[in-house]
């Protein structure tokens, strides 16, 4: 019914123009005039009018290609735009205009022939120049992009305030905040009274607070008191007869991390981190652990993503005594497919080495542990949420018979903000164990089952300063009743960022 109406309305229109006796070149004034006016549905009403007297009129099809364009029928616009491009005597501008909409279209191939077309025919080099430059920002190629908007604004100085805004965004887009910043403040400048100044301003802005906030090196140091309830995994069930006392404690958990994160330019990505995870118990000295990894991460950032090369190396100390240490290796491909949604996938190596002289060599835990994981990462909020859920497939290949296995990792986790300082999390995780090798000692293959949930919550007193506590339950299920147990921890502290 809207639609009727408004061909009804349109017809009316028309019809009390060409009551008044305007001429067709009245009506063209008219239909330009209320175009400049914005007033575009009546302009398309006469423009269709003029065309239907004089279907060849180069100036009516442009005019009515351009009124497409502000009425957002951007395909309807170019078969107008054309026509007035390849008549006999074509209006210069319809070789932009055409190229502008191909760029709207993303059609990139159709906006670079028109581009050479208005070349050819006269059309002005910087306006040439800053189209090209968008496509070229379009298909991120943003250092091209830089060189074509720094024609346009040679060729034009009017073309300076957009064409540095273009600019600001081309060494944004590739990490050249400082650069970017300086194209900014010349926007400023040339047009400080102008609306492409307050968006300059906005910008600014933006990229000052990315600068404060962004740390090189960053701090986190966590203390707190921890309860576990079976420190050193006592069996469900009697062992050979006998019936092992669970043993509790309490302890003192002090974890430190130091992350290194220099801001780089253009795609390259670069990461590193030291952590140290320390558990000291009250009691039972001889389960004391020191934990400590360190992590080179280079990569690369991709249009839609990112790939990179993890390597970590840990070392693991039990009581006072060297315990294991591990190197690993990780390659990885992030894929952002949707705004928010990112699909994870890696390969990995590990070597793992004990420090400790095995029981026998069927005990021997040293591996070569090859795996590969898939994954999916949700994040909402604005950031401040995400969820994201995993499976691995790993073979530990262990030197040992009793240890050789292949293991099957399905995990989740949430970070849920429930408040401006206050968020949540849980996370839960069953691993598959399957044992290659009938056990020496026990005479059956091990098959072992390891549940684990954890949750916890975390409220920030202050920026920088935060109080966590977390409850964790793990079930280790195995048809050998020594690696069968239950095991619960509880642990609260203070965390600060530095």
């Amino acid at each position: 019914m809207a639609r009727k109406r408004d061909y009804l309305l349109s017809s009316l229109l028309m019809s009390l123009l060409l009551c008044t006796g305007l001429h067709a070149e009245d009506l063209l004034e008219k239909g330009i005039s209320d175009y400049k006016a914005e007033n575009y549905e009546e302009a398309e009403v006469i423009f269709s009018g003029v065309l239907k007297t004089g279907p060849d009129s180069t100036t009516a099809l442009y005019y009515m290609g351009l009124t497409q364009k502000r009425l957002g029928n951007l395909k309807a616009a170019i078969p107008y735009l054309k026509k007035a491009a390849q008549s006999a005597i074509p209006v210069r501008d319809s070789f932009l205009e055409l190229a502008d909409t191909y760029i709207a279209l993303e059609n990139y191939k159709e906006a670079y022939h028109w581009l050479d077309l208005a070349d050819k025919n006269g059309a002005a080099a910087s306006n040439t120049a800053f189209l090209r430059g968008q496509i070229l920002m379009n298909e991120k190629r943003f250092d091209d992009a830089i060189v074509q908007f720094g024609k346009a604004k040679s060729a034009d100085p009017a073309l300076a305030p957009s064409a540095d805004l273009q600019i600001a965004m081309a060494h944004a887009s590739e990490r050249r905040l400082e650069k970017a910043r300086a194209s900014l403040k010349t926007v400023i400048t040339i047009s400080p009274e102008s609306e492409m100044a307050e968006y300059a301003r906005s910008y600014e802005k933006t990229f000052d607070n990315v600068i404060k906030e962004h740390r090189t090196w960053r701090g986190t140091l966590y203390t707190g008191y921890l309860y576990d309830d079976n420190v050193f995994g006592k069996p469900r069930s009697e062992l050979f007869g006998i019936n092992f006392p669970k043993k509790s404690d309490n302890g003192f958990v002090g974890n430190f991390r130091l992350d290194y994160t220099p801001f780089l330019e253009g795609r390259k990505l670069f990461s590193a981190q030291y952590a140290v995870n320390t558990t000291t118990y009250g009691q039972r000295s001889e389960y004391n652990q020191i934990v400590q990894n360190f992590s080179l991460t280079p990569g690369i950032s991709l249009s839609n993503g990112a790939v990179t090369l993890p390597v970590i190396y840990s070392h693991y100390m039990l009581g006072q005594d060297p315990y294991m240490h591990q190197i690993a290796v990780r390659p990885s491909y992030f894929l952002m497919f949707k705004e928010g949604h990112i699909a994870q996938f890696s390969l990995g190596f590990a070597r793992r080495e004990m420090l400790k002289k095995p029981l026998s060599p069927q005990e021997n835990r040293d591996s070569n542990i090859f795996s590969g994981t898939v994954g999916y990462l949700y994040t909402f909020a604005e950031g401040k949420g995400f969820f994201n859920v995993r499976y691995e497939l790993s073979d530990d290949v262990a030197e040992g018979t009793n240890w050789h296995n292949l293991g099957n990792r399905f995990s989740a986790v949430m970070l849920i903000p429930l408040w401006s300082r206050l968020s949540a999390t849980a996370s839960g995780e069953v691993q598959l164990q399957n044992y290659q090798n009938a056990n020496s000692y026990f005479g059956v293959r091990r098959d072992d089952t390891l549940w684990n949930g954890v949750v916890g919550l975390s409220y920030e007193i202050r920026k920088g300063f935060k109080l966590n506590a977390q409850y964790a339950h793990t079930r280790a299920e195995s048809n050998i009743n020594i690696y069968d147990y239950t095991r619960n921890t509880v642990m609260c502290g203070l965390e600060t960022v530095f």
